[in-house]
């Protein structure tokens, strides 16, 4: 019978890459085929960035090929570039990352290799039983949990459903006319549920005719929705900390919920981590569209290179409402721009965002937990305004509005309806929005 493996088959795949042992010695040990130690590595080693600085840049090209002079800038009387002692230059055009062949072939990890100290290689790559048992172990929750569905897909229901129900006609009808449930490829209680779950952008429960006449059954548990349960992939929090240790002086964006009562509006919280300033939007539902059309208001109102100057990078949690980052990812007018990069934190660990958690104690001083949101922006503004004015004890008295508009202006705070509340005019109290 087929089994999953066990963390100690994980531990013993470490030890045998450590004494360089074959992946078919290996398989043997475990009684597992050389193809599963071979899919075991690739899926779960980790990236591992080199920490040498002092190392000289090894081009792939092979030096007799090499034509570039002066590619440093500086006036160098080399005949050619790869004479300099200080080896090749990233920026360089012709410059092509040496890969080693260790990690495109048997063992594809690092684990043994002599060299790893004084690597030339841009990448390695090392194996780990212990993160390995904690990726698999996540990935298996997620592939159970969840619809999954790409973004075309989607799409592609929403306008034949919506064709249909701007007709009067019903969920039935429609799939009927297209063929039945075979050759449309989803059941009618499927795609209820869909509806029900707000997935589609043009068809909500209250532009089905007979449906709004019902009243909806208490559930036991809601079930979390996920747009495509494979998003995460190449945005965990390990590629998170890849790129920043690549990109160091990056600044972060930290993103999320808070929820008022069970059902009802919402707030979506963006905290920038450098000033300590956040903003807040109002959300009718919890729903990934909502994010999406904030993400697009926002870059509305301050244009499309603030835009990407604010927010290079945006940590978030692993909420259904999150679940579509290649919309906020992407320009809206054109997917092949990328306006901003999204990458998930480890489920529970809402620690790893710790920043933005710390400060929604500020919202809940007046919006205690479980009370009703306003619905109307203009509030939640003025809020942010008076929690954003407020000075902070680890800004040396100074407020996240003060450090922001130094950054980015004052005019861009305007823009984003954040306004300065003079010090003794600060109330953050429920009082506030009565």
């Amino acid at each position: 019978m087929y089994k999953q493996l066990t963390k100690e088959d994980r531990l013993r795949i470490y030890e045998g890459l450590n004494r360089n042992e074959s992946l078919s010695e290996i398989g043997r040990a475990i009684g597992k085929n050389r193809s599963t130690v071979v899919r075991e590595i690739k899926r779960n080693r980790e990236a591992k960035p080199c920490s040498y600085t002092g190392r000289t840049k090894r081009c792939a090209r092979k030096k007799e090929e090499c034509l570039m002079q002066g590619a440093c800038g500086s006036a160098c009387l080399r005949k050619s570039c790869w004479r300099c002692e200080k080896g090749c230059n990233p920026d360089c055009p012709q410059y092509i990352a040496y890969e080693c062949q260790r990690l495109s072939s048997s063992p594809y990890v690092c684990n043994s290799c002599s060299k790893r100290s004084h690597c030339d290689s841009e990448n390695r790559y090392i194996y780990n039983p212990n993160s390995a048992d904690e990726r698999s172990s996540n990935r298996r929750s997620e592939s159970r949990s969840g619809y999954s569905m790409e973004k075309e897909e989607v799409l592609r229901l929403n306008e034949i459903l919506s064709a249909g129900v701007s007709k009067g006609q019903s969920i039935h009808n429609i799939i009927l006319s297209n063929g039945g449930e075979e050759a449309f490829g989803y059941s009618e209680r499927t795609i209820y549920r869909y509806v029900d779950s707000c997935i589609f952008p043009d068809v909500r429960n209250i532009d089905l005719v007979r449906k709004v006449r019902y009243r909806p059954r208490k559930k036991g548990s809601s079930q979390v929705l996920k747009v495509d349960k494979r998003c995460r992939i190449g945005r965990s929090y390990e590629d998170f900390r890849s790129y920043m240790d690549l990109h160091p002086d990056t600044a972060v964006v930290q993103m999320d919920t808070v929820e008022g009562r069970k059902g009802g509006p919402c707030l979506l919280t963006i905290h920038f981590t450098v000033s300590n300033l956040m903003l807040a939007f109002v959300r009718e539902r919890n729903d990934s569209a909502s994010v999406i059309d904030a993400f697009n208001r926002i870059e509305e109102m301050i244009g499309s290179y603030l835009f990407h100057v604010m927010f290079p990078v945006i940590l978030t949690d692993n909420g259904s409402e999150f679940s579509n980052p290649r919309a906020i990812e992407e320009e809206p007018h054109d997917g092949n721009i990328l306006r901003t990069l999204v990458f998930y934190c480890h489920a529970g660990a809402s620690f790893e965002k710790g920043a933005c958690e710390v400060n929604h104690e500020f919202i809940r001083r007046v919006i205690p937990k479980g009370s009703d949101i306003p619905l109307s922006q203009p509030k939640i503004s003025l809020m942010m305004s008076h929690i954003n004015s407020y000075a902070r004890e680890g800004l040396n008295g100074k407020s996240p509005y003060d450090l922001f508009a130094l950054i980015y202006g004052e005019e861009t705070l305007q823009k984003l309806g954040i306004q300065r509340i003079p010090a003794r005019e600060i109330i953050l109290k429920p009082e506030l929005l009565k």
